[in-house]
């Protein structure tokens, strides 16, 4: 099972995290640029394979350089990301109480007339739950990310002190973050607004598109965001990797390190499978994107689900011989129970991934599910 799980895991986050997510967003951006100037240029020769290699350079120089270098790139990235985070926020708050050029004080406006929650493939309450089922399952989508505490602790000095420090704000992080950054889209953005989906397959401003210079720099920030997910998920990928080469699980030239400690075979042989990405420049690339997705979240959702199983038999193993939790760096709260209510919620997931795929049945969508 650790085998077959790393291997999992690691597919997850290269094949399925770094090529879409962090080259659409990127690409999305930059592209956004691009089609302004042409306009104005009357050029639109521009290839969109050519941004997401703009998107993937900056991931590869990062990553084969000293893991010194990546700390401090990611350091700059990240923090770019929650000071977007709290200038949506603050930007939220202003606009719905009348800070905008039109003066609305549009308040909670677009959660009334039934537009807080929609049916799916169902009427009534049974709709009601099944589109709440489905957002959960996309959720799961954006949620990977903690697991790379673990993955970081070897390169890192002190990390018994270090990683308590940071798993301690892993939840502040979801809540402060997640959370509350959805809340604020919600306010902002009608469910019904036709512009969301504008804004996917045909690149439509965004909703701050009425205020003078923001987009471009919420424009920039998401460029930031993406190259920071890349960075995240090529580097996991490769440690991962390289750990199955250590346990003769992989082949063993991905062993080969440079003089910085870098395990550069890995490196290039993960870079090679993310050029799935190019998938995403064609002119379907919503589509992709959305298979990707659903690939995803299946993928992460049954590795989380394994975490638990082998988490739970850790944790009965050290009670069998009598080992107390006092002697370790960090315990979650609530241990074992959260981790047994952890297994029970992605088994059912799991369980229940891909229900819409049946009807009416599509192909491709249940092959992605």
């Amino acid at each position: 099972m650790p085998a077959v799980l790393a291997w999992y895991y690691a597919t997850a986050k290269v094949h399925f995290r770094l090529s879409p997510s962090k080259t659409t967003s990127a690409r999305q951006a930059m592209a956004n640029h691009r089609d302004r100037f042409a306009a104005e240029q009357n050029d639109h020769s521009t290839n969109p394979a050519a941004w997401i290699a703009v998107a993937m350079f900056p991931c590869i120089i990062v990553n084969v350089v000293a893991v010194k270098w990546y700390g401090e790139a990611e350091f700059i990235m990240a923090s770019t990301k929650v000071l977007l985070l709290f200038a949506l926020i603050l930007i939220t708050v202003i606009t719905m109480a009348g800070g905008n050029p039109q003066g609305d004080a549009y308040g909670f406006r677009n959660w009334g007339n039934g537009n807080f929650i929609h049916p799916y493939r169902a009427e009534g309450a049974t709709g009601n739950f099944l589109g709440w089922w489905k957002v959960v399952l996309y959720a799961g989508f954006t949620i990977a990310g903690p697991d790379m505490i673990a993955l970081a602790a070897g390169e890192i000095q002190n990390p018994r002190c270090a990683i308590p420090r940071v798993a301690n704000l892993v939840f502040y992080r979801l809540v402060g973050f997640y959370v509350i950054g959805v809340l604020c889209l919600g306010i902002i953005c009608s469910s019904v607004d036709p512009g969301l989906f504008d804004a996917i397959k045909n690149k439509k401003p965004s909703a701050f598109s009425s205020i003078s210079v923001l987009p471009h720099v919420i424009n920039a920030a998401i460029m930031l965001s993406g190259w920071s997910c890349g960075n995240a998920y090529l580097y996991s990928a490769s440690r991962t990797l390289y750990g199955l080469a250590r346990d003769n699980q992989a082949p063993k030239f991905f062993l080969k390190c440079t003089k910085d400690g870098v395990p550069i075979y890995c490196v290039a042989g993960v870079l090679l499978i993310a050029c799935v990405a190019f998938l995403v420049a064609s002119d379907s690339a919503a589509t992709v994107f959305f298979w990707f997705v659903d690939l995803t979240t299946t993928a992460l959702i049954m590795t989380y689900t394994m975490m638990m199983i082998a988490y739970i038999g850790f944790y009965r193993a050290r009670n069998a011989q009598g080992m107390d939790t006092a002697t370790l760096p960090y315990v979650a709260p609530l241990t074992p129970y959260s981790s047994y209510l952890a297994l029970v919620l992605g088994c059912t997931a799991v369980l229940f991934v891909g229900f819409d795929t049946f009807s009416p049945f599509e192909y491709r969508d249940f092959i992605t599910a």
